[in-house]
């Protein structure tokens, strides 16, 4: 008993490939994807006020140096100092809120460099007379 008419794929002498493509939501389709979790968990950026001192500190310098180069720009080009000195000031502010949001002090309990203990001879007497 042979296949009916309509149900190609089945028939003696066809294969799968004669058959009409399935349907894009079927699982192996040829526009089938795994749904994937990347979407749902984007990070979140940082804004100024979550910096760590380290960063700030980078930023600091950073900014120092980018006022060197625009003093350097002004002596080569005299006739644009006053527009480098703009962005002199500009720099300035913005490095102003940028430490007005993230510049306060670390707390003695948070772990880093600034931690407030002696270490290991803190605390033991000394050898030797006393």
């Amino acid at each position: 008993m042979g296949a009916p008419p309509g149900m190609a794929g089945q028939l003696p002498g066809t294969s799968p490939l004669d058959a009409p493509p399935p349907p894009p939501g079927v699982v192996g389709g040829a526009q089938s994807q795994m749904p994937t979790l990347s979407g749902l968990s984007a990070p979140q950026p940082m804004t100024s006020g979550q910096l760590p001192p380290e960063i700030l500190t980078g930023i600091v310098q950073a900014c120092q140096k980018i006022t060197g180069m625009f003093d350097s720009f002004a002596q080569v080009t005299p006739d644009l100092a006053m527009d480098w000195d703009l962005c002199k000031t500009i720099l300035d502010k913005t490095l102003g809120k940028v430490m007005a949001a993230g510049g306060g002090p670390v707390a003695p309990q948070a772990p880093g460099p600034q931690f407030p203990g002696g270490g290991m001879e803190s605390g033991t007497p000394q050898a030797g007379p006393q």
